[in-house]
């Protein structure tokens, strides 16, 4: 694929996750304008099962249930660096945005401290884990749920996709 179908294709992604959804949920400002942003609020949608717009622990790990395996590119049960980096929407806009180098930076940062042991490799249990030990730290408010605010701002993982594709 030449570069310009790439980029082409990036904008493509990126305005389809814009456009706002019919009967959007608590997740999914229908006024968003940022394509980063709106690519955050799908993940915050789809990690918010039930649309209450919090996303709990338990939403967490059913999340990193099904996340996990479309990130593992090479089905060996285990994620590289590159498998982090790689989600097409997420390199795709940063690459539309030339911001490569940042967003590589930030889902690196992802990476080393998911990988607990330093194997250069996270494996599910480690990306759970990693998943909701993040989710605790972001739920400023002590309630044991993420509201919208606290997963586009203070999830570690939502603030390293902001830094790398927006900011």
């Amino acid at each position: 694929m030449t570069e310009h179908k790439g980029r082409l294709l990036a904008l493509i992604l990126t305005a389809a996750v814009a456009a706002p959804s019919v009967g959007a949920t608590p997740f999914l400002a229908s006024t968003q304008v940022d394509p980063g942003l709106a690519l955050l609020d799908e993940i915050g949608m789809r990690a918010d099962a039930d649309n209450d717009g919090r996303i709990t622990d338990v939403e967490i790990n059913v999340f990193a249930q099904k996340a996990f395996p479309l990130l593992d590119a090479d089905g060996n049960g285990s994620l590289d660096d590159e498998e982090m980096r790689g989600t097409p929407a997420m390199s795709g806009l940063a690459a539309f945005r030339d911001r490569e180098q940042a967003y590589s930076a930030s889902m690196g940062v992802v990476f080393d401290l998911f990988d607990r042991d330093g194997s250069g490799s996270v494996d599910a249990e480690e990306y759970r884990i990693g998943l909701t030990r993040g989710a605790v730290r972001a739920d400023r408010d002590g309630d044991g749920a993420l509201s919208r605010n606290e997963f586009r701002n203070a999830f570690f993982v939502s603030r390293a996709l902001r830094r790398g594709l927006i900011e």
